[in-house]
């Protein structure tokens, strides 16, 4: 693959804000005190979750939308609370143009190799895919489920000959459980009306920018559903891996 990748800039390096982990989400712990109104002064671009599970969380451009089951995007309330959610303020250090038609796993190869690999790096994908799918977990009713048996219930949407944007990261492999390692990535349309979390698709016509993020801020919840959650299991990986289809 023939592509080069442009240096932007090299200013400013971001710093990861997290609240909780993922390895809480994995347990059930799916109801969180911290507002989006607090993450939104954090970062301008990520992805998240809210309380009950409902739906998906993906911020890009500093413009926030919670993307529902049915597969819609409506803008994210100030007011609304996450159990999880991971930002940064998004300056891109590389970028590249792809014009030919090109799968998944080799976008997502022809990424990794201009990634760091033991730093965490902000990934946005702009432009026309020709076919793309996701996934949204439904709100979920107490007493939770654990992730993955949520997210056996997942409804799952089609996009064809869809413009809009990837966004999110790609993480370490230490980092599983903490972060979800290798690629996250969700998706919303131009027009700012659907999206989900990104399972496959086919680009035709995208801009890829990266940034690597060196500095990791995380606050840790002090909830009983998270103090007492028992995150110490051995598969965490394979539970993660299985949660994010």
């Amino acid at each position: 693959m023939e592509q080069v990748w442009q240096d932007i800039t090299t200013e400013q390096q971001g710093e990861l804000y997290q609240s909780s982990l993922i390895t809480a989400l994995l347990q059930g712990v799916y109801d969180g005190d911290t507002t989006y109104a607090e993450v939104m002064q954090h970062g301008d671009f990520g992805l998240g979750t809210f309380n009950a599970l409902d739906g998906e969380m993906v911020a890009v451009h500093g413009e926030f939308y919670q993307l529902h089951s049915d597969g819609r995007a409506t803008p994210v309330r100030p007011d609304q609370k996450t159990p999880f959610a991971a930002v940064t303020h998004f300056v891109p250090q590389k970028s590249t143009e792809i014009t030919n038609i090109i799968d998944k796993a080799d976008l997502l190869s022809f990424i990794e190799t201009a990634a760091e690999t033991n730093l965490f790096t902000a990934i946005q994908i702009d432009g026309l895919f020709r076919e793309l799918h996701t996934r949204t977990v439904a709100k979920q009713v107490a007493p939770y489920p654990t992730l993955t048996a949520a997210t056996e219930g997942q409804i799952k949407n089609a996009f064809h000959m869809q413009r809009g944007t990837l966004a999110g990261f790609l993480s370490p492999q230490y980092a599983q459980g903490f972060q979800v390692a290798g690629f996250h990535l969700h998706f919303l349309s131009e027009d700012r009306r659907s999206g989900g979390h990104m399972l496959d698709f086919i680009a035709e016509q995208v801009t890829v920018r990266i940034a690597s993020i060196h500095r990791l801020r995380v606050e840790l919840p002090t909830s009983a559903s998270f103090l007492k959650a028992a995150m110490d299991g051995e598969d965490i990986s394979r539970e993660v891996k299985k949660a994010e289809g």
